[in-house]
């Protein structure tokens, strides 16, 4: 099939499967300047691009949830260099 045929069969954009193809991501044939796709390269590519998401509980979180920041009053830390500055 052809590269328009490959990208409306996978429903993706023709640079999209371009892209795969450059990448190494899924096979081809070249016949002189033609690139076609075979329906089991288009088969392989969908395997090999499916993702399995775990229906397992999710792993707790790591660390604290609370925010180590600090929070400084920027008026007061002004006045105190300012105070810093004239002692000398």
């Amino acid at each position: 099939m052809t590269e328009g045929e490959a990208a409306a069969a996978l429903q993706i954009c023709p640079r999209t499967l371009r892209k795969a193809r450059q990448q190494g991501d899924l096979s081809f044939v070249r016949i002189g300047r033609n690139v076609r796709y075979s329906q089991s390269d288009i088969e392989q590519f969908i395997e090999r691009s499916r993702e399995c998401h775990s229906t397992s509980a999710r792993a707790p979180r790591s660390g604290s949830t609370r925010s180590r920041s600090t929070v400084f009053d920027f008026e007061e830390v002004r006045a105190r260099r300012a105070s810093a500055k004239r002692k000398p």
